[in-house]
């Protein structure tokens, strides 16, 4: 039941900051959501950028568990009007201000090493690609390649030629990768995308995709990157307003409480002061005589 006593503002406030904090619970799960998946498959991507991503993974799942408990506190909070909860809130806010305006930072300075890091990493997986009854097979490396060529409908780096430029032995042996290939009858017709291979003195004579995985991949990580880093900066500065919301919703929930403290007061006092009895008159007779005299 909305406290009255907080005024038409104080309770449009407490109804804002509820819906607030049911994004925040959203936010919170999703990215502990990803943390967890960003574990389970981080040697992936750490063979791609030659980076380490365990502790990146903990403290995402670390940042989503402090978003989900301050939802809830900031839920509960604000719709009980407890001031004490939603004084912890506040507190809750400042920590995930800092938080979400060091990953943002981070994450937007660490772009161009990251994507460095990709350019020489992907070169070198093409020429350590191999099928697996290699001796030196590794089901990472092919994995990571193969999922990126078929993804983005590309084929090598810069082109598909580096396949037989960096990996010849892989590539006259068995043709280029699976996931290089497109089709001939649906995707030969696309001039843009679509590339008659042919490696001569060999059976190999097919269609790959066009592009280089090169400007494709690259392209999508450093707008996916960028995108995140904004969006964690753009949410601290919302989380700044939040901040200032919860205040309001708390300095009106104490000064609701001492408005109906007093009122309490005020009406046990009144209830507790006996009244004055009512005057008293006589008979009718006796009114009479006291007129006459």
């Amino acid at each position: 039941m909305a406290d009255e006593s907080l005024g038409c503002c104080g309770i449009c406030s407490r109804i804002i900051l509820v819906c607030v904090n049911l994004f925040y619970l959203v936010l919170g799960i999703g990215l502990s959501g990803f943390g967890i998946l960003l574990t389970i498959y981080h040697k992936y991507l750490d063979s791609l950028t030659q980076e380490d991503y365990t502790l990146p993974s903990i403290a995402l799942m670390i940042v989503g568990l402090v978003v989900l408990i301050m939802s809830i506190v900031g839920i509960i909070g604000a719709a009980t009007g407890n001031w004490c909860l939603l004084l912890y809130y506040s507190f809750y806010i400042v920590g995930l201000v800092g938080l979400l305006m060091a990953g943002g930072v981070w994450l937007i300075n660490h772009n161009s090493r990251i994507e460095n890091n990709m350019n020489k990493s992907f070169h070198n997986m093409i020429m350590n690609y191999s099928s697996d009854d290699s001796e030196n097979y590794n089901p990472t490396i092919n994995t990571v390649v193969d999922f990126i060529q078929h993804t983005f409908d590309c084929c090598g780096d810069k082109s598909p030629w580096d396949w037989l430029f960096l990996n010849s032995h892989y590539v006259i042996k068995n043709g280029p990768p699976p996931s290089c290939m497109c089709n001939q009858d649906t995707d030969a017709g696309q001039d843009s995308k679509c590339l008659f291979f042919k490696v001569d003195n060999t059976r190999f004579s097919l269609f790959v995709w066009k592009t280089g995985c090169n400007e494709t991949l690259y392209g999508a990580f450093n707008n996916i990157i960028n995108g995140i880093g904004i969006t964690f900066v753009s949410l601290s500065s919302f989380t700044v307003f939040i901040f200032c919301l919860s205040c309001g919703v708390c300095l009106c929930s104490v000064c609701g409480r001492k408005r109906q403290r007093r009122v309490y007061h005020f009406e046990t006092t009144a209830a507790a002061t006996p009244s004055a009895p009512p005057p008293q008159y006589g008979s009718t007779d006796d009114v009479n005589q006291f007129l006459i005299n």
